[in-house]
């Protein structure tokens, strides 16, 4: 049976974010991004069907992180979680296909082994890593719902090394399966039927949050820009007074960020 979720009759100063929201699903960064930040709720409902465990509870998630690679390309991820084992899941939202999305996953499991294992810190510290794309497409044009990427030795039994990579194909259509309904309701707009009641929670006051989380990303940014300015300077040698005078931040903050950047 397919809910039908009531559209709230909310008027807005701005009538493009209305129909930019309006219009939206769980397949756009924006919504998506909105709908699982601090909602370990809705994670755990995601990931259990994809996963394929009804014991998954998801303890922690946040979106939009950031792992910072100092001389190299850092990444910002649609979402992060955290299971009760400690098991991470970077969740990610992908609308068309690109030559190098195979590589991005390599490079996403890279950046989180290595902001996860601290100095000193053996191996076997290293948590279980799921790394999940949720296509607008099939990626391998096989009509599978999920493929699951993992390594093998001599191609007959599994390399165990707790790192695993899912493709979601959201063109599968089968809504008598459990991964056929998720797809439909991350699929369908805002205000559209779902197949699940989660999802038609998630979007009360749904057009607030989104403005909320958009704002809060734009501070962010602008915050980012402005340290990724500051080191730049730093690495050209202008003093710590020229630094101060020209961003308005405190000599304090910027020789923190000169430690912290070893510069």
């Amino acid at each position: 049976m397919k809910i039908k979720n009531k559209k709230s009759d909310v008027v807005t100063e701005n009538k493009d974010n209305t129909i930019a929201y309006e219009n939206s699903s769980l397949l756009d960064d924006a919504w998506f991004t909105t709908s699982l930040d601090d909602n370990p709720k809705l994670a755990t409902f995601i990931l259990q069907i994809i996963i394929g465990k009804d014991d998954l509870v998801v303890k922690k998630i946040s979106s939009q992180k950031k792992l910072s690679n100092i001389k190299n390309r850092s990444v910002i991820l649609d979402a992060l979680a955290f299971d009760s084992n400690n098991t991470q899941y970077n969740i990610e939202i992908q609308k068309t296909p690109t030559p190098d999305i195979k590589l991005r996953t390599r490079y996403h499991l890279s950046l989180l082994d290595s902001y996860n294992l601290r100095k000193s810190n053996d191996f076997n510290k290293l948590p279980e890593t799921y790394i999940i794309f949720i296509c607008d497409f099939d990626l391998f044009n096989k009509g599978e719902p999920i493929y699951l990427v993992e390594r093998k030795v001599n191609d007959e039994f599994r390399f165990d090394d707790l790192e695993h990579i899912i493709f979601v194909n959201c063109k599968y259509d089968d809504t008598k399966t459990n991964i056929g309904k998720l797809i439909h309701d991350m699929k369908s707009k805002i205000g559209e039927e779902k197949c699940y009641n989660i999802f038609v929670e998630n979007e009360e006051g749904g057009e607030d949050k989104m403005g909320e989380q958009c704002e809060r990303l734009r501070q962010e940014g602008a915050e980012r820009t402005n340290l990724d300015h500051i080191v730049t300077m730093l690495k050209k040698g202008y003093s710590i007074k020229d630094i101060s005078d020209i961003t308005k931040k405190s000599k304090e903050d910027i020789i923190a960020i000169k430690i912290k950047n070893k510069l």
